[in-house]
């Protein structure tokens, strides 16, 4: 899912002046996130909350307008009844990649990426590019090798995935459909050797870059995961409104946040039951502390846990305290501290 954000932004500059090489600035000058980041973070909040996939892909786009939209999803929003348009854009590959995310098995996977891709991309290439794309994402979150996914998603699709990067590279064009654009896309991720290399893969072969790189980039992510440097950069460079529904929605996922170093060491399954068991948790009058922030709910929890972490590592080491320093709260500052037991070291 963030994978998709930092393709586009890397891929942002070179849509229409290719760089047919993997020797550039990975966040060069002028870099910026386009329509590609602004639609896949639309399908997320569709999927969090429940929305009709068009009326999320509507309003995130003309919350964020001028942001390099095609021209007939930008009619499309033009129009009333907001009606599929029998479209197979590469589009419907570059923004499905929350459905794979927090699917809990490949079949709901391809029913949820079918769901937010057929209000508009209802032609049947345009749902294929959506599902394999999902499909391969899916795959490779559960460890499956590059090699395997290469030969599912050709069994299943019919793509040719039998090139490489390199003889992919020379006779490349820009395509903005699916069949012309989600085989190439996969192949980058696929013979990459680290996240950061499926996406300068993506950008070499050219085409329409930053599609090509936000198809590549959940694939590599859920091969490789992303660094911390690489992570941070790319959340810096969106608005508040979709770093939130990134940390929404990997909190609805197994990997818990879109930050490595944010995330816990418990599985996300047993830390979030341990959680929920918890006796119910109360600010104290008059105060603004831990309490509230981590006995606001999951996503809270999970988003403030490492610095919690932290913080009680510090008062214990500076106060000569244990748990009894946080009375009534013993259990989450204990469950706090295993979940992120080396936060704070080092900083």
């Amino acid at each position: 899912m963030l994978g998709a954000v930092v393709g586009d932004i890397v891929g942002s500059i070179y849509e229409w002046k290719n760089h047919r090489s993997k020797d550039f600035p990975f966040f060069g000058p002028g870099a910026d996130y386009t329509d590609d980041s602004v639609l896949t973070l639309a399908v997320a909040d569709a999927l969090l909350h429940g929305h009709p996939p068009q009326k999320s892909l509507y309003l995130w786009a003309t919350r964020h307008p001028k942001r390099g939209y095609g021209s007939r999803f930008s009619n499309w929003l033009g129009t009333w009844e907001l009606a599929p348009y029998g479209s197979y854009g590469n589009g419907a590959a570059m923004r499905v990649s929350p459905a794979a995310l927090i699917a809990g098995s490949l079949e709901e996977a391809l029913s949820l990426a079918v769901k937010v891709t057929e209000v508009t991309h209802d032609h049947p290439e345009g749902l294929k590019g959506a599902k394999a794309a999902a499909h391969a994402i899916f795959l490779a979150r559960g460890g499956i090798g590059a090699g395997d996914i290469r030969r599912e998603i050709a069994r299943h699709y019919g793509y040719d995935m039998g090139r490489t990067v390199d003889s992919i590279r020379p006779h490349y064009r820009f395509d903005e459909s699916c069949q012309g654009t989600v085989p190439e896309a996969l192949i980058c991720a696929l013979e990459a050797v680290s996240f950061e290399d499926a996406i300068r893969n993506a950008i070499s072969i050219g085409g329409d870059s930053d599609t090509v790189a936000a198809i590549a980039g959940p694939v590599a992510e859920a091969r490789f995961g992303i660094p911390d440097g690489i992570a941070r950069t790319a959340m810096a460079m969106i608005p508040a409104d979709m770093q939130e529904t990134l940390w929404r929605l990997y909190a609805r996922s197994d990997y818990a946040h879109p930050l490595s170093r944010e995330r816990p060491v418990l599985p996300v399954s047993e830390l979030r039951a341990r959680y929920e068991a918890l006796p119910p948790i109360e600010e104290l009058p008059g105060e603004r502390t831990f309490r509230i922030r981590l006995g606001g709910g999951w996503e809270s929890f999970l988003y403030y846990g490492r610095s919690a972490s932290a913080q009680f590592r510090r008062e214990f080491a500076e106060k000569g305290g244990g748990e009894a320093m946080f009375g009534d709260c013993r259990e989450l500052v204990a469950l706090v501290m295993e979940a992120w037991p080396a936060a704070g070291e080092g900083e």
